[in-house]
């Protein structure tokens, strides 16, 4: 009979999907950037606990800046890895974005109707 209410509960039922997709994309990433901070939080808790105690056992000043060298590249170590990681979350997370909205563009574009 009418057409046009199929053809407007299929294309809200469409648009709800993709909109979960992108959310669904969205939290997943953000879930994985939380849990990435709180254990770097975390790690970084635990070095310092543990650097201030050795800067506490230095005796001298030739101990101190052989502690200082000791430090300074676990910790350059460990923000090269979060910065790699952080890279890679926001990279899958745009992957996957752009791969949804690419699906819906063609999509829509398959549907227009062609004109001579």
């Amino acid at each position: 009979m009418y057409k046009l209410p199929e053809q407007l509960t299929s294309a809200h039922q469409a648009s709800v999907e993709t909109l979960m997709t992108i959310a669904n994309a969205a939290f997943g990433g953000v879930e994985r950037l939380a849990a990435l901070n709180l254990n770097a939080v975390r790690s970084l808790l635990e070095d310092s606990t543990t650097n201030a105690r050795a800067l506490i056992a230095v005796k001298d000043a030739q101990g101190l800046v052989s502690l200082q060298t000791q430090l300074a590249q676990p910790g350059l170590n460990r923000a090269t890895v979060y910065s790699r990681s952080l890279y890679q979350i926001a990279t899958e997370t745009q992957k996957t974005l752009s791969a949804v909205i690419k699906t819906q563009v063609s999509e829509r574009l398959e549907s227009l109707p062609l004109r001579p």
